[in-house]
């Protein structure tokens, strides 16, 4: 409860700038993804890493098949994207956790 207000506000932060690619870094259990979900509008492909390769199938599970992301296991430090393929990035809370 204590970090909800950051995790609304920063969903609120990213779709006032219209991204059309949004990659979240550190995505965890996807409780900032749905965060972003609800606040994207729905043709934003939504990109949800994380280096954990049990967390993105916690996340998929929170995350309606209807709300379209993509879950990708991957380093923060070793990205598997081109420099551009983003319009925003995001990692609202990864960096306080290493």
């Amino acid at each position: 409860m204590l970090l909800e207000h950051y995790r609304a506000d920063i969903a609120r932060r990213v779709a006032e700038r219209s991204a059309r690619d949004v990659l979240e870094i550190a995505a965890g259990t996807g409780i900032v993804t749905g965060h972003l979900r609800d606040a994207l509008a729905k043709d934003v492909r939504l990109t949800a890493i994380d280096v954990s390769d049990s967390m993105p199938d916690v996340a998929r599970k929170k995350i309606l098949a209807h709300e379209p992301v993509t879950f990708q296991i991957a380093d923060a430090t070793a990205l598997p994207f081109e420099g551009d393929a983003f319009d925003a990035v995001v990692c609202p809370f990864g960096v306080m956790l290493r």
